[in-house]
């Protein structure tokens, strides 16, 4: 029994490395190609049960459609260094959602369906602008909100 274990843990390791994949790249300034330091770049797993995306700024929580962002499953947030780099280790091969903003500077520069199945660099060029976000409606019927 422990040698089934033991086995079972080995191969459990070993699928977790074999699928620890990782993405880098730079944030920078569509017009002047210079980095922007502490942007955030969210990279969401979609796994078939994720909401659809509004058109508004920033991150949001909930259904989108046209106001904010909907939820869109599991996501990994990581902010830029002084030269606009992120990296992002240890994501499972698969399907994502990509996202970069500075909030109060630069609106949201989504990247939909981006398919990784190898280490790879994905660069986000923001346009600057400011960007308040969406008012987000609580206790209200999807049909009061549409009209």
């Amino acid at each position: 029994m422990k040698k089934t274990m033991m086995l079972l843990a080995v191969i459990a390791m070993t699928a977790t490395v074999m699928f620890a994949l990782t993405v880098d790249g730079y944030v920078t300034d569509a017009d002047t190609g210079e980095a922007i330091e502490g942007a955030t770049v969210r990279f969401i797993y979609i796994d078939g049960t994720s909401a659809g995306c509004g058109g508004g700024c920033g991150i949001g929580h909930g259904n989108g459609n046209g106001g904010g962002n909907g939820s869109m499953g599991n996501g990994i947030n990581v902010t830029t260094d002084e030269n606009g780099y992120y990296i992002i280790n240890d994501l499972e091969s698969g399907v994502y959602n990509a996202l970069a903003r500075k909030p109060g500077s630069y609106p949201s520069m989504h990247i939909y369906d981006v398919e990784i199945l190898d280490d790879t660099s994905i660069d986000f060029e923001l346009t600057g602008g400011n960007c308040v976000p969406p008012v987000r409606l609580f206790n209200q019927k999807q049909s009061q909100i549409n009209k």
